[in-house]
């Protein structure tokens, strides 16, 4: 099991009274350059592997190392999320300061059957869906899901052959382009980011982490789509009680019409992009007050499937994991750092990639002939 730990301290004095667990190894690495020590100097952060962490025995760490001043934050990932929710149980229950996701947006994060029904009890979009036991006509137009799915796994075209398992659901597939909308909540306030673009959806069920992203100016005909996903991801989050990172994500059909598909109630694959728009060292709202509102997009960030060995610049706003994250501004900046992860990566990334999408939003150049937002 991987069991990273990073103390800082200033001018040589370590000081704990914060203690963050993140538990993806990915996002550890780049947590600290979006985490400002002007705010914050009293910190230990604590890296675990996903959901193979052991709670017994980050108990015991904690006893040993005498934890029990401090606040504990919590800083879930896709696959430790249902898990951290017992490890914050135990923790809340021998008397820990917890701060992490709330259980009825987790649950819901993991219950994407339980998150449907949320959508219908409270009358927002989505596109239409079954589960076991419905008497909707299910044909070959939707895609049957696991409830507990994520990043496409267990995501397949329906059959036709045998009944729906208890887990499983259908949705009708949309012909359309996804978005998301990262959101964070403490204190009744929720601070909404940037929207992000996520590509186009395909009959092949590519997941979106596996396109190019877009984080920065839309066409002025999507404005009144942008500012309907940032409302209706403010009201999700109000309504699950969300606290800390959510992202929402959206489809807007090829018909002008914008549905929710899911949440993900935890640091998602596209918060580094919402971040790095923003400017802002976001971690920070961890630990600092924060006020209701949305932030302006002051960078251009795109995002593109990686594979070669880490690298973080943040001088020139580079952060290579699994996808290569970059701020462009310019299409000759672009250019530049284009190649510049093109040298690191495992496969050389074609510039060409870019220009589709480039030309389609960062240009304004949009062909949509959409214009407003279909109820």
């Amino acid at each position: 099991m991987l069991n990273y730990c990073r103390t800082l301290s200033i001018n040589g004095v370590i000081m704990l009274n914060n203690l963050f667990y993140i538990m993806s190894p990915s996002v550890y690495n780049w947590f600290m350059y979006f985490f400002s020590l002007s705010d914050v100097v009293n910190c230990e952060i604590r890296c675990l592997k996903e959901d193979a962490y052991d709670i017994q025995n980050e108990m015991s760490y904690l006893e040993h190392n005498n934890c029990g001043f401090r606040d504990i934050y919590i800083l879930s990932s896709h696959r430790s999320l249902k898990k951290d929710i017992l490890f914050v149980q135990t923790l809340r229950e021998n008397g820990y300061t917890v701060h992490c996701q709330t259980e009825h947006a987790a649950s819901l994060g993991t219950d994407k059957i339980g998150f449907k029904q949320f959508l219908y009890n409270n009358n927002m979009p989505t596109p239409e869906w079954t589960s076991s036991g419905s008497s909707i006509y299910i044909d070959d137009s939707f895609v049957v899901k696991t409830s507990n799915s994520t990043e496409t796994q267990g995501v397949n075209w329906y059959n036709k052959q045998g009944e729906l398992a208890e887990n499983e659901y259908c949705e009708r597939y949309t012909a359309g382009e996804e978005y998301s909308v990262n959101v964070f909540s403490k204190d009744n306030s929720n601070v909404i980011f940037p929207v992000v673009y996520k590509g186009r959806t395909s009959k092949d069920l590519m997941p979106p982490y596996k396109r190019i992203r877009y984080c920065g100016k839309h066409d002025k005909r999507l404005l009144a789509y942008i500012e309907q996903m940032q409302t209706l991801s403010k009201q999700i989050a109000t309504k699950v009680n969300n606290y800390g990172f959510m992202e929402v994500e959206f489809i807007l059909s090829d018909d002008g019409r914008l549905y929710i598909i899911e949440i993900n109630p935890r640091i998602s694959g596209t918060l580094r992009m919402s971040m790095l728009s923003t400017g802002k060292a976001s971690f920070d709202y961890l630990v600092t007050p924060i006020r209701d509102g949305v932030l302006d997009c002051i960078n251009t960030v795109f995002e593109h499937p990686y594979q070669g060995k880490p690298y973080y610049d943040i001088d020139k706003n580079i952060f290579c994991t699994s996808r290569a994250t970059l701020v462009a501004n310019t299409q000759s900046e672009l250019e530049d750092k284009v190649g510049i992860v093109s040298n690191l990566a495992n496969n050389p990334i074609d510039f060409s990639n870019f220009t589709p999408l480039y030309s389609h939003l960062f240009l304004g150049n949009c062909e949509s002939q959409r214009l407003t937002p279909q109820k």
